[in-house]
């Protein structure tokens, strides 16, 4: 069925594209159009509006960007569920409105005592008295060089593929890099392969330049590799894009074997593999190996940020093989006098002893939340649910029976969860939440979990 759309004004300055994605954005807000029901196709569209299918698909792209429709190779394209991002946008209003003794697992931003203030102070200071208006200078299209160089020397040493300062692209946040990487590699109808459940940015940015997405379940066990296996041989992706190392949410970490044979799967299919390593360096145990350590061929592209480890919206950047570092267009990334303050910052301070004070930090919450977990949750999570990851900020649990609500009901008991949907883009009415430690106290981690132990039990 075609949903009534109002008359497009073809005298306005709003393009058609834009009124017609506002109009079904809107019906599906209201539910006039339900969360996974399929919208008609372009050429339908396009012939009762009176519109040319590029318009539709146009405004098609733009829904997909906004995350209010997504495709399905095969079947079509279909209203994703709204309420998700309303429920977002409206945890993180009531995050700034409730009392100070809310207890915040829902934040993945890092602890904002954490962040190395005078260290910065001194290094930005320098850089200023220094260089004078200079220091606002255009960094350069892949970013400021010794930035690149010192990142090249901290995070890429020990890896497979000859890397150097050259492959480094700076971005202004993983999300950027992730922009670009689709640019100069997705065509429209290309197929990407991405996991489920995951951040669900990564979808609407590849949709949005017309890939075909092809999601693989993760599970307690960790990646569906007979799924993911028969995908590659039958559709030819162009792109994995993956999380092997403290993934989010789930935190899951790939097996040696299996990143393995991902491996394998990209060298045999021609694919590109896009590491989302944004987790990897907060490892409480063994550090865990990168996809990226162990490419042989140039097949992988490590993505990268500070924003966990120095303080969000700093700037993130791109580890490229040589054929894909010359095909991005960069900007340079970040503001001229941030790069070169955080690169005098990395270069002349312990940024290794900083990651090493954060592990120890997060260690204890990690153990904290572990322990915690176990005590008060263990008899309402499914059994052989709980694993523990061994890294990350947070953990992902299943509890028992129907979760619907949950959040809405620990929101009341000022305790924010992350839930499924949240992450996934849409519901799958499975009762998986995430609580994230590092925003909040030992105290508040014991109290909170006792909070979400009582809620499970009366319900």
């Amino acid at each position: 069925m075609i949903p009534a759309i109002p008359v497009l004004d073809k005298t306005s300055a709003t393009p058609l594209y834009k009124q017609l994605g506002d109009a079904l954005i809107k019906k599906i807000s209201v539910g006039e159009i339900l969360p996974h029901e399929k919208l008609p196709p372009i050429r339908v569209l396009a012939a009762s509006l009176c519109v040319n299918n590029a318009t539709v698909v146009s405004a098609y792209k733009y829904l997909e960007k906004n995350g209010a429709i997504y495709s399905v190779l095969g079947s079509g394209t279909f209203a994703a569920k709204i309420e998700s991002a309303s429920d977002t946008r409206r945890l993180d209003f009531a995050e700034s409105k409730i009392s100070a003794d809310c207890i915040n697992f829902l934040s993945l931003a890092p602890d904002p005592k954490l962040f190395p203030e005078d260290d910065f102070r001194r290094c930005f200071d320098e850089i200023l008295a220094r260089e004078g208006a200079n220091a606002f200078s255009f960094p350069g299209v892949q970013g400021y060089a010794p930035l690149r160089d010192i990142v090249c020397e901290l995070f890429y040493q020990n890896i497979s593929c000859d890397f150097s300062p050259k492959n480094i692209q700076i971005t202004q946040s993983a999300n950027e890099g992730l922009e670009m990487l689709a640019d100069a590699l997705i065509s429209p109808g290309d197929t990407v392969i991405i996991e489920t459940p995951s951040r669900p940015e990564a979808a609407s940015i590849f949709a949005s330049r017309g890939a075909k997405i092809l999601e693989v379940a993760l599970n307690e066990s960790g990646l569906d590799l007979e799924k993911f296996t028969f995908f590659v041989k039958k559709f030819k992706p162009k792109i994995f894009f993956l999380s092997p190392n403290y993934q989010i949410p789930t935190t899951l970490c790939y097996t040696q074997g299996e990143k393995m044979r991902v491996l394998d799967l990209a060298y045999n299919s021609n694919a590109y593999i896009i590491e989302d390593d944004l987790q990897g360096d907060f490892f409480y145990g063994e550090k865990p190996t990168s996809l990226l350590s162990m490419d042989e061929r140039g097949r992988v592209i490590g993505l990268k940020s500070f924003d966990r480890v120095l303080t969000p919206g700093i700037m993130g950047f791109l580890a490229c093989p040589d054929e894909i570092i010359n095909r991005i267009r960069g900007l340079g990334g970040a503001s001229g006098y941030i790069q070169r303050g955080l690169g005098f910052y990395l270069k002349n301070c312990d940024f290794n002893a900083h990651l090493e004070h954060l592990r120890k930090v997060y260690g204890r919450k990690y153990h904290k939340t572990v322990s915690a977990a176990r005590q008060f949750l263990g008899p309402m999570l499914e059994p052989d649910s709980f694993k523990e990851p061994g890294g990350g900020l947070g953990l992902w649990l299943r509890a028992r029976g129907d979760a619907s609500g949950f959040a809405d009901e620990l929101l009341a008991r000022k305790v924010l969860i992350a839930p499924d949907e949240l992450f996934s883009g849409f519901s799958r009415n499975q009762p998986y939440f995430r609580i994230n430690f590092a925003n909040v106290t030992e105290d508040e981690i014991s109290r909170g979990i006792g909070i979400i132990a009582s809620v499970l039990k009366e319900r």
